[in-house]
């Protein structure tokens, strides 16, 4: 069995594909590792691939995960950095009391947390990072499938927009040979619809950390000064997606 590595920022679906590729690979799932973590955890890492788990990193650049020494295919997930930072707001302001960032628990609304989150240096160095993800080798889009390749990288909204061709091409990127059938009966199973219990478009704005976006999503909460602090990268990340699907 392959040994695979997870990586991204927060909030753009990436338990969503371990859980997913679990079920799939008939692996098991682990805890997030932090990106600090890389160089004293190669032991750790090599022991999870002997318990055929997936590892999974939050943080971390492919070339820092690359200095590990193994066999092992790394695929990297980014999205929308504006959804992202509504996705990340809600996340910091639910979590448990006593846990999560203060400035963004107490804020005195939803909105206000956004705003929040949007200047906040690390949402911003985390979106700044995604790019580093998202130029290094190549994407879904562009796999041709030469069997050297050791990182590949999706999107959240290619994923959710064709689950099934995604998967199709990281499987093939991971080397196996798996029954169409199997791979749509584990997408269905693990579909928005299914795991969210929703529509994409009918979500619930309760107050849950666990709470998803959906594509688009920032559109609710973006002022036009946050649509202006946030421009740059907004543009870019699309420029680089329209870019790959034309590959």
């Amino acid at each position: 069995m392959v040994n695979i590595i997870l990586t991204s920022e927060m909030r753009v679906g990436s338990r969503w594909i371990h859980y997913l590729l679990r079920d799939l690979l008939n692996m098991k799932v682990s805890g997030e590792l932090d990106a600090r973590e890389i160089p004293a955890c190669r032991k750790l890492v090599n022991q999870r691939f002997k318990e055929n788990r997936i590892v999974k990193f939050h943080h971390a650049k492919v070339d820092d995960i690359l200095q590990m020494e193994g066999n092992y295919k790394i695929i990297g997930i980014v999205r929308n950095p504006r959804d992202r930072m509504v996705s990340w707001a809600f996340h910091q302001r639910f979590k448990p009391s006593g846990q999560g960032l203060k400035e963004i628990k107490n804020a005195i609304s939803d909105k206000e947390a956004v705003k929040v989150c949007v200047s906040h240096p690390m949402a911003r160095k985390h979106n700044k990072d995604q790019f580093a993800l998202m130029i290094r080798d190549v994407s879904t889009r562009r796999y041709l499938g030469w069997g050297l390749q050791r990182y590949i990288w999706t999107s959240y909204e290619w994923l959710l927009n064709d689950l099934f061709g995604e998967i199709t091409t990281i499987v093939k990127f991971l080397g196996l040979n798996i029954d169409p059938l199997r791979i749509n009966r584990i997408c269905n199973q693990h579909s928005f619809k299914s795991r969210s219990g929703r529509e994409s478009g009918q979500e619930s704005r309760a107050n849950e950390w666990f709470r998803k976006g959906v594509n688009d999503d920032y559109i609710w909460w973006f002022d036009i000064d946050m649509l202006k602090e946030t421009d740059f990268e907004h543009k870019e990340y699309w420029k680089i997606i329209k870019l790959e699907e034309k590959g």
